[in-house]
């Protein structure tokens, strides 16, 4: 089995969107959902884009099975 974490490429968003769509469809049905269910593919992308956030993906075997958003914040 291979596993590659990386962080995620403009051409890797819809995926990352997918996946995020996915991990959280079992709470869809609350009465206070994720926003995750409601947000766009173009706001993760817009984000990448500005540099206000980026992502990282996890392929098993070159299969896209899970992907985190995250902003990196470097200090000296």
């Amino acid at each position: 089995m291979a596993i590659l974490i990386k962080l995620g490429q403009e051409s890797e968003v819809y995926i990352a969107h997918q996946l995020m769509q996915e991990a959280f469809a079992e709470y869809s049905t609350l009465d206070v959902p994720s926003s995750a269910m409601t947000e766009s593919a173009d706001v993760l992308r817009n984000a990448w884009r500005n540099g206000e956030e980026q992502f990282i993906i996890c392929y098993e075997n070159e299969t896209p099975v899970g992907s985190s958003r995250c902003k990196l914040t470097f200090f000296r």
